[in-house]
């Protein structure tokens, strides 16, 4: 149930296809918005019921895996869960999976030390997820052969279940009772004559999976009640409060990362957030603090305070799998970011480029300001050229209004509902401030506006936002898409929306060379 426009939907199809089963994908979107996703299942016997859903479908079907985008309380799930129909979702059959895979390793008579159970670290946070968790799949490369990284990083956790399998066939052990073919499950008990099939483990015998892992993906795992051994939580701020009731209800899905962890298992937290530092107090887990202190010591191209959260999240846990420091300083010397985050597209006549698309909240863009500013040598010397706006998650833009009154000189906005919200803070924030104990602010914006002459431009789309910046700015400029709002309505999703704007900005270059 919901394809998607990620690796998502199509990636669980697959899997479920290659399993032999008889695959119905329906999902509310149409087969042209769907272009990208139906070409990953080309050739594959898939029935598709696009554009609309029909109860039918989620009566008569022995399980419905729903895409983590789509709310438990959809009124097709009630018609299923009313006609008994189980329903559950990649990220829920993958860690049953795995419950079966460490069990039946477990009862191998190996040794211990020579066969490990899946080693699954999951990663969350409102920000950060996808950089700190591709830094630890990255750290871990470093000394172990086996590690995958899937979930909310665009890729679907089942398309590495066929992967763990096999390697747990046919490396754990090789047993003279039990040859195992690639169609045969791993027995559920060994006789004496089972031997380790390597007599060295120091790479082959651990597997990794690192997964990033978004609420809506969480709540998948209240199922199974299973959590990762390794959980890892950077942030938490406002974000889909147009998903849930409120904070406390995002937070209590943020919570499930460690909420069925056990004393045996690990939980990594931000102790620079007093959140999620806060969670401690309940974890049943071995708690591990991290600060941005911590990766200060290491030489990285990553801009930001934010990203030195990241980054320190990434070091306590390849510390905690004994990755030696020179490693570590090897692979920040490589890691350039990820697109999307904060990724220097061009420098053009002196003009920087920024893409950070996939800052959809105001909190996101507000750090990417402050990071930007912080770049510029001395502070703000130069014009930032702000492009924002988009759909609105139904988060509040006061803080960020202020952020741009005070170091934007150009705001270009894109359409949309998050844009007249960002433009109702502003005007609130220009001429509403609270007497008294705000009037110097007050007075400091107002003077900052008068001087810098601070504009506002309304476009359209992406083209029109880039080439009205691009007339503007001059050497030594930044132009910084950073949009504090969904991508929806003018994009599929915020990736689209970035590779718009990157292809904007290279004909530009291609204009002026």
């Amino acid at each position: 149930m919901g394809l998607g426009l990620h690796d998502g939907g199509a990636g669980a199809a697959k899997f479920f296809v290659k399993a032999g089963a008889k695959v119905t994908v329906t999902d509310l979107r149409t087969e042209k918005q769907l272009d990208e996703s139906l070409k990953k299942l080309k050739d594959l016997p898939v029935k598709y019921v696009l554009g609309k859903h029909r109860d039918e479908d989620f009566i008569n079907t022995d399980l419905i895996i729903r895409n983590p985008a789509v709310p438990d309380d959809s009124p097709y799930l009630k018609t299923a869960r009313k006609h008994n129909v189980p329903i559950d979702t990649d990220i829920g059959i993958f860690f049953a999976a795995l419950r079966a895979v460490t069990r039946r390793v477990k009862l191998c008579p190996v040794p211990i030390d020579a066969i490990s159970p899946p080693q699954i670290i999951g990663v969350t946070g409102t920000r950060g997820k996808s950089t700190t968790a591709t830094l630890i799949y990255e750290l871990l490369k470093t000394k172990y052969e086996n590690v995958v990284l899937a979930g909310n990083i665009r890729k679907s956790v089942l398309l590495e279940l066929p992967e763990i399998i096999h390697h747990y066939k046919e490396e754990c052990f090789d047993c003279a009772q039990h040859k195992l073919r690639d169609d045969e499950a791993i027995p559920l008990t060994c006789r004496e004559t089972a031997t380790p099939r390597h007599n060295v483990w120091a790479r082959n015998n651990k597997f990794f999976v690192v997964l990033e892992l978004s609420s809506w993906q969480l709540e998948g795992l209240k199922k199974h009640k299973k959590s990762p051994h390794i959980a890892v939580i950077t942030t938490i701020l406002p974000d889909h409060l147009n998903r849930y009731k409120g904070m406390r209800d995002y937070i209590r899905t943020k919570k499930l990362i460690y909420k069925y962890q056990t004393p045996n298992d690990y939980l990594f937290l931000n102790k620079n957030d007093k959140i999620v530092s806060g969670f401690a107090r309940e974890a049943a887990s071995k708690v591990v603090f991290f600060t941005s202190g911590e990766a200060r010591k290491y030489q990285t191209h990553l801009l930001g305070d934010h990203n030195l959260i990241n980054a320190a999240a990434a070091v306590k846990v390849a510390k905690h799998f004994g990755i030696p420091g020179a490693s570590i300083q090897a692979v920040f010397r490589n890691f350039r970011g990820l697109e999307g985050r904060i990724e220097l597209v061009s420098e053009i006549n002196g003009v920087k480029y920024i893409n950070d698309t996939c800052a959809t909240t105001p909190d996101a863009t507000i750090a990417a300001i402050a990071t930007v500013t912080a770049s510029c040598q001395p502070p703000i010397a130069n014009n930032l050229i702000l492009i924002a706006g988009g759909t609105d998650k139904n988060l509040n833009f006061e803080k960020l209004a202020k952020k741009i009154t005070e170091n934007v000189d150009l705001l270009i906005l894109l359409p949309g509902t998050a844009t007249r919200r960002l433009e109702k803070n502003m005007k609130k924030m220009l001429f509403h401030l609270p007497p008294k104990d705000e009037d110097i602010q007050r007075k400091r914006i107002k003077s900052r506006i008068k001087n810098k002459k601070l504009k506002v431009r309304r476009v359209n789309s992406i083209k029109e936002a880039v080439r009205s910046a691009a007339m503007y700015a001059k050497k030594g400029d930044t132009v910084l898409l950073s949009p504090a709002g969904a991508s929806f309505g003018l994009f599929r999703h915020e990736f689209e929306r970035g590779k718009a704007f990157k292809e904007e900005v290279e004909y530009l270059k291609i204009s002026n060379s």
